[in-house]
């Protein structure tokens, strides 16, 4: 009897360790290796854009309905799921995150109807400039994709700055 109580102990033993692999938020892959998390506040300054000539009317619905008529981002700490950001003020949009790894370097796309309405015919919407996190505009730019590039030091400070990460 004790031999088969003292088996099952070290099986819920193994099994609680390989559950501890795993996270609670729901949002990272079973089995990653642990990591400090942080919130951050992704925020967009949109520059009001007058909407387009009747002839771009077409590309600018196309450019809209491509972005759900709404400000977005697509973050990579979210596999790039669109999420909405809220206006807080005029002109101002703003996307909150609890659970974003600290230390790794992340992507983010971020769509502004202002941008359809300034350049239709592009018809994604995407900006480059105008974003911060925390408050710390985000400069880097991958060239290949157009998205805004930015990690989280272990101290909570946002960098995105052409140095890199643990630089400048």
């Amino acid at each position: 009897m004790a031999d088969t109580r003292r088996c099952w102990s070290l099986v819920l033993l193994i099994a609680m360790a390989v559950a501890s692999l795993g996270t609670d938020c729901g949002r990272a892959p079973r089995g990653s290796a642990p990591s400090e998390l942080a919130s951050i506040v992704v925020r967009l300054n949109s520059v009001t854009a007058p909407d387009p000539p009747p002839e771009l009317a077409e590309w600018l619905s196309v450019c809209l309905r491509r972005m759900n008529d709404a400000n977005n981002v697509e973050p990579s700490w979210e596999n790039y799921e669109t999420v909405l950001m809220d206006e807080t003020a005029p002109n101002v949009f703003e996307a909150r995150f609890n659970y974003v790894p600290v230390g790794v370097v992340h992507t983010m796309v971020v769509h502004d109807v202002n941008e359809c309405r300034r350049n239709p015919r592009d018809g994604i919407g995407r900006v480059t400039t105008g974003v911060t996190v925390n408050g710390t505009p985000i400069l880097l730019v991958r060239p290949a994709s157009g998205s805004l590039q930015f990690w989280i030091l272990e101290d909570g400070e946002v960098r995105s700055d052409p140095a890199g990460p643990g630089e400048g």
